[in-house]
């Protein structure tokens, strides 16, 4: 295999640089640029010191260690130099090392090579770009989770099970006089019963690990003047959103993103909702409702002072079902606004009264927030899957899983049942990354050169 070479850290200025290498000819390398008072190759896994000469020119005062195989990332034979920031000098030795042979990396080739050498599997290498991304200590904690194997034990554990479904069945087929049908065709049900309990948790859970990867979608919609801009900058703890007394000053959705008892929210401050003729209010307006469709959760705004208007009673008619949180503001003003005038619409827990003026409110608000998105502070009990990949195999391998049950029910031949098992054994397959190259390719297009 070729040695690769690749610049492992951010384009920019900084005060360190690293530059990785893969591949038999990575000592190789080493010995022949690195200069100083111990080898990297004769000291293995030792930081050395030296400096990087070509042709007898210094290039850089540098740092490197030699990893040598099987005990590395990508299972191979790995170099690492750190060099000073810069890019020139960066760049200056990392054309002195692809000067020697080295093929430039590909996007995630590192990362790639370690799994098909068998050091990670496709959950694992898909956590390493939940880890780089992860915008919370708790999302990193869930990919760390991953990337130290949670995901694929679960997933490899309900394989084990379908294939001993499969052994079962197959039996069944080959020799129905070993066993007693009813007693098979019990076992495997239970089986199966068990395997659609623990996929349907795992979807359930994927949702809260999205949530705590990508961030929560929160949209603050009402009437002009109600409060959402004034209640995004409450949230945020800024100024992010101008706030006037003027009907229609925000024309465009804001965003700005937060973190609530450390999960990611991304707020969305939309236009008032109201007929206009203003044709730049008209355009924001849409967005607003764009924001509305695509929201995961929606914070609507209402004014104390005001009796509910056909345009709101529109509003709360059209979301019903979704998560949503309905908030009277402005209760330091008085009005004719009442809780009850809203119950209709929502549950006791999701009518929330408070004033931003006077910040009364704001701490029941946010802990009605974390509610309403499905108590995501409560400890889950399988793997919290981010990826929307894995998600999708795991729902294909729960659909299979529920047609064999459908089988077992209808009394089909085991051959119908064989194929829905198998179904969900392939799923689940791909969720490692067995299978599909289309797949892998997908996955490793996601990471940067260098990891």
């Amino acid at each position: 295999m070729s040695t690769i070479a690749a610049i492992s850290t951010a384009a920019g200025v900084a005060a360190l640089g690293i530059i990785r290498l893969s591949g038999p000819k990575s000592g190789e390398i080493l010995e022949t640029l690195f200069r100083g008072p111990r080898s990297p190759v004769k000291n293995p896994r030792m930081l050395c010191y030296g400096h990087i000469i070509e042709e007898d020119q210094v290039l850089d005062e540098v740092m490197a260690v030699f990893l040598p195989a099987p005990h590395t990332f990508t299972t191979e034979d790995m170099a690492e130099i750190t060099t000073h920031g810069g890019r020139v000098v960066m760049e200056s030795v990392y054309a002195a090392i692809i000067k020697e042979g080295v093929r430039i990396a590909e996007r995630g080739e590192f990362t790639r090579r370690a799994f098909l050498n068998g050091r990670l599997d496709l959950t694992q290498a898909e956590a390493i770009v939940e880890l780089i991304e992860a915008r919370t200590k708790r999302g990193a904690s869930v990919a760390l989770s991953h990337l130290e194997g949670d995901t694929a034990r679960e997933v490899r554990r309900l394989r084990e099970e379908l294939l001993t479904i499969l052994a079962k069945i197959a039996l069944a087929i080959d020799y129905p006089e070993e066993s007693s049908d009813e007693v098979q065709s019990d076992d495997i049900e239970q089986a199966l019963q068990s395997i659609d309990h623990f996929l349907e948790e795992l979807i359930k859970n994927a949702q809260k690990g999205h949530m705590m990867a990508e961030g929560l979608r929160v949209a603050i919609l009402g009437r002009p003047n109600v409060g959402k801009s004034s209640l995004l900058n409450a949230l945020s703890r800024r100024n992010r959103s101008i706030v006037t007394d003027i009907p229609g000053t925000t024309r465009d959705t804001i965003e700005e993103t937060i973190q609530l008892s450390d999960f990611p929210l991304i707020l969305i401050d939309t236009a008032g909702l109201r007929e206009t003729d203003d044709p730049v209010e008209i355009l924001g307006v849409r967005r607003s409702r764009e924001a509305l469709a695509s929201a995961d959760m929606l914070l609507v705004l209402f004014s104390k002072e005001w009796p509910l208007q056909k345009e709101e009673v529109d509003l709360l008619e059209s979301i019903q079902g979704r998560p949503r949180l309905l908030i009277i503001n402005k209760t330091d003003l008085g009005g004719v606004l009442e809780r009850e005038d809203l119950l209709p619409y929502a549950s006791e827990e999701q009518v929330l009264e408070l004033s931003i003026t006077q910040r009364s409110g704001l701490e029941a608000l946010e802990k009605a927030i974390l509610k309403e998105a499905g108590d995501l502070e409560e400890e889950a009990h399988t793997p919290l899957i981010a990826s929307v990949r894995q998600k999708l195999e795991i729902e294909s391998a729960a659909a299979s899983v529920k047609e064999a049950l459908d089988a077992m029910t209808s009394s089909l031949p085991y051959d119908y049942v064989e194929v829905d098992v198998r179904g969900a054994y392939d799923a689940l397959g791909r969720v490692l990354g067995e299978g599909s190259a289309d797949i892998i390719d997908e996955v490793f297009g996601r990471f940067c050169v260098g990891k």
